[in-house]
């Protein structure tokens, strides 16, 4: 049975009449008269007794409308409960973050505030994780797409700031030139062990001896604040 057609029909009986109806459903009434038609050839029943002062339901159009004008009430619901579940997103969402990578949790709490009903569990680590086995459902991390397979979204930018411990420039001097920077103890944020540690600087590369490289931007604030180090 058609069931645009079945909608249709439904709609004619409390309108009183088809032209009532095809205004209601925003159509043309010979469309709607026509589909009507179609259905009852269908069912091989006359649904409609049709007269100059509207429509009346014959038997087999009562036993139809009485079964499906509740079938289309109860997908009209459904419809509506998930336009509004669309409106007002809810549920879990799992998500991996890199650790002590402060634009990250800026980014988690706007997205709070927008989504509130949203209960969000994160998981810190930076280690590549399996989406699936490791039950993550959006994984957030620095640097360059490694795996064709992914599917990923650029979510914002950031650049390295060369900072200094106010003490260290005091006991070794404002550095005047980039080189001079090769006399001050330094540490960098590294995202693999065995990568080298490069500055641009205006277009002038250093290539610093890093007393401490790591991946924690936290450990770098840490170890700049208390241990006198220029950082980057």
């Amino acid at each position: 049975m058609d069931l645009n057609a079945t909608h249709m029909f439904v709609t004619v009986v409390p309108a009183g009449s088809l032209s009532a109806a095809a205004s209601r459903l925003g159509i043309p009434l010979p469309t709607l008269s026509r589909r009507i038609r179609e259905l009852e050839r269908q069912l091989m029943v006359q649904l409609l007794e049709r007269s100059a002062r509207g429509v009346r339901l014959t038997d087999a159009g009562t036993k139809l409308y009485e079964q499906a004008s509740r079938g289309i009430e109860a997908l009209l619901e459904a419809e509506q409960a998930i336009v509004s579940d669309q409106a007002q997103l809810k549920g879990r969402l799992r998500l991996s973050f890199p650790q002590s990578f402060e634009p990250w949790w800026d980014l988690l709490a706007a997205f709070q505030r927008r989504y509130p009903d949203i209960q969000v569990h994160v998981y810190s680590t930076e280690r590549r994780v399996d989406l699936i086995e490791d039950g993550i459902d959006v994984a957030l991390r620095v640097g360059s797409i490694v795996h064709e397979a992914m599917v990923a979204r650029h979510i914002l930018s950031y650049r390295h700031v060369l900072v200094a411990n106010p003490k260290l420039v005091e006991r070794l001097g404002v550095p005047a030139l980039p080189d001079e920077l090769y006399r001050f103890p330094c540490a960098v944020w590294m995202s693999s062990v065995d990568a080298p540690a490069r500055w641009d600087l205006a277009g002038h590369i250093i290539e610093p001896k890093a007393l401490l490289s790591t991946n924690d931007y936290h450990h770098l604030c840490v170890r700049a604040c208390v241990r006198s180090l220029m950082m980057c």
